[in-house]
């Protein structure tokens, strides 16, 4: 993600007009006129309400000043707001259902022809995807390159029982904690065996700092050279990088002992 606007409110206030909307912050500004962006432009940046950076795009050319910027940011916000309805779960099943047929990536102009007024759900916006995903941690689908000249859409893995859950919670209006959702586990084991295999790193990472003080030490009292008194910068380097890799590797050992707790509990 690019650091221009920047990531923190506090920086993007000295430079924009921010203005509060709902629990998000939103900043206009003008931009171009440099040797890489001859045009001028209006572009904004969201950012919610711990003072992150959520969004950031030019806006459109119809927006001239900063209040038509404001308007469209807070037109945005309301969309990105707005509750899932049983009109976009049924979408879903036609989207993936289509997409079950297909045999390569499928652009969304293909989509959208064969599903009209799907649109919002497989444009460049992924609002409603985003929104899946925060609440249910459900992702339908994933842009993918089938070669150099051919890029489109292809279905994630379990999209029948992410499909279903969605029909019980927005048709039948079952409570979303009481059932089942297959794919959330397997999320979860893989995201567990990832912090396993940093944490073996991590120990890889201090054993070779460990065997490398060693040979320092073993070097130095047999004569060969004198570290700490040669290379001084060279020692304390080499600690303090063991100590990041102590410190990194006891947070990974402790989250995994919570997630084990949170498993079992």
């Amino acid at each position: 993600m690019n650091n221009f606007p920047p990531l923190r409110i506090e920086e993007a206030r000295k430079f924009c007009y921010c203005s509060p909307y709902q629990n998000r912050q939103i900043c206009i500004y003008a931009g171009g006129g440099s040797s890489n962006q001859h045009n001028m432009y209006w572009a904004y940046a969201i950012y919610d309400c711990n003072g992150d950076r959520l969004a950031y795009e030019n806006l459109p050319e119809s927006c001239l000043d900063v209040d038509d910027g404001l308007r469209f940011c807070e037109a945005l916000i309301d969309k990105w707001d707005a509750p899932l309805t049983y009109e976009d779960v049924r979408f879903w099943r036609d989207i993936c259902e289509y997409l079950n047929q297909r045999k390569s990536p499928t652009a969304s102009y293909y989509i959208n022809l064969r599903i009209p007024g799907c649109d919002y759900l497989v444009g460049y916006d992924r609002t409603h995807r985003q929104k899946l995903w925060d609440l249910y941690k459900v992702q339908l689908i994933v842009y993918e390159k089938f070669s150099k000249k051919h890029d489109g859409w292809v279905l994630k893995g379990n999209w029948e029982d992410k499909i279903d859950f969605l029909e019980q919670v927005y048709i039948l209006g079952r409570d979303p904690d009481s059932l089942p959702r297959p794919w959330l586990d397997k999320w979860e084991r893989k995201q567990q065996a990832k912090k396993y295999q940093e944490f073996a790193d991590a120990l890889k990472s201090i054993e070779r700092k460990l065997d490398t003080i060693h040979n320092c030490d073993k070097w130095t009292r047999s004569g060969i050279i004198d570290y700490l008194t040669d290379s001084p910068d060279m020692m304390k380097s080499q600690l303090e990088h063991l100590g990041y890799r102590c410190r990194e590797a006891k947070g990974l050992l402790s989250e995994l002992f919570k997630n084990e707790s949170n498993r079992e509990s």
